[in-house]
């Protein structure tokens, strides 16, 4: 399993690399893909790549001091598609929890009205 960081490398690498051949990538345009949140700094895009080329997401040709020339293997593209269904799996459970709590709710409150209505008219 892949931490933030490198799960997050992965998807930019994956956006970077479209068509799954080699290219020529600067830390520049590694960095400006990575999440501003993540806070991700060329050592960190370093160690993340070492990670993906050892689990054999990535193949890395050569790489220099500023730039990489690398492609991303089907196992790291699998791994980028099946986050992205999973995202949306998620999306559509939470849309139907929440349809079926409204839905609840709002019948729990038309029969508790309706209970109301019938005690004030049997009482009065």
């Amino acid at each position: 399993m892949l931490d933030k960081r490198t799960g997050a490398l992965l998807a930019a690498l994956n956006a970077l690399c479209e068509n799954g051949g080699y290219k020529i990538l600067s830390l520049k345009d590694i960095l400006g893909k990575m999440p501003p949140e993540l806070h991700a700094e060329e050592s960190d895009v370093r160690s993340g790549l070492c990670a993906l080329r050892e689990r054999e997401y990535i193949r890395v040709k050569y790489e220099d001091d500023r730039e990489f020339c690398l492609c991303t293997l089907p196992k790291g593209r699998f791994f980028y598609e099946n986050r992205a269904e999973e995202r949306e799996e998620g999306a559509k459970v939470k849309r139907k929890f929440f349809l079926s709590g409204f839905f609840g709710s709002l019948a729990g409150g038309v029969l508790a009205a309706l209970a109301a209505l019938a005690v004030l008219l049997l009482a009065g």
